[in-house]
């Protein structure tokens, strides 16, 4: 566990928010074949963005950084010997980043960014949910923003609330 320490001490999750209608399951399916063309054609559009973002994101990091996906809308950035202002600004970079860069068939789309720092006494599960929280507030002051984790998220989940 101190060694992991060492290695990771800053963590972004990066949520991105596609400008596109996104009703596509309205019901369910059980096979291939009951989806419409016009909502395949859309899954493969938002496969496309995916796989162009991750390349995006893989561009906009440094070469000791590590960006994956963490499932759904979310990437999460690990960035080792980072200050918590470097995160920010890597954080601020990639936002701008992912707006400017139109993606194919889709066109713009924005990045609602949480950053959460590494505590000695951290698991994964903790790490993530402060990033969560920042990421939460980064949306709820109207998207497209960065947010860094506060003291305060950070007490709560020490304290278990």
């Amino acid at each position: 566990m101190q060694q992991e320490s060492l290695l990771v001490q800053f963590m972004i999750l990066i949520r991105v928010v596609i400008l596109m209608p996104l009703n596509l399951i309205t019901k369910k399916c059980t096979t291939l074949s009951m989806f419409p063309a016009k909502f395949c054609s859309r899954i493969l559009l938002l496969y496309t963005c995916w796989k162009e973002l991750a390349l995006t994101l893989k561009k906009s990091i440094r070469g000791s950084d590590v960006a994956v996906r963490w499932g759904g809308e979310e990437f999460i950035i690990i960035t080792p010997k980072t200050t918590l202002e470097q995160a920010q600004q890597l954080a601020e970079t990639i936002r701008q980043i992912v707006k400017s860069t139109p993606y194919s068939g889709v066109g713009q789309i924005t990045a609602s960014i949480g950053v959460a720092s590494f505590e000695e006494n951290d698991s994964l599960k903790s790490l993530v949910q402060r990033a969560d929280v920042a990421l939460y507030r980064a949306k709820k002051l109207g998207r497209n923003n960065v947010q860094i984790e506060c003291v305060t998220s950070r007490k709560q989940f020490d304290l278990g609330l």
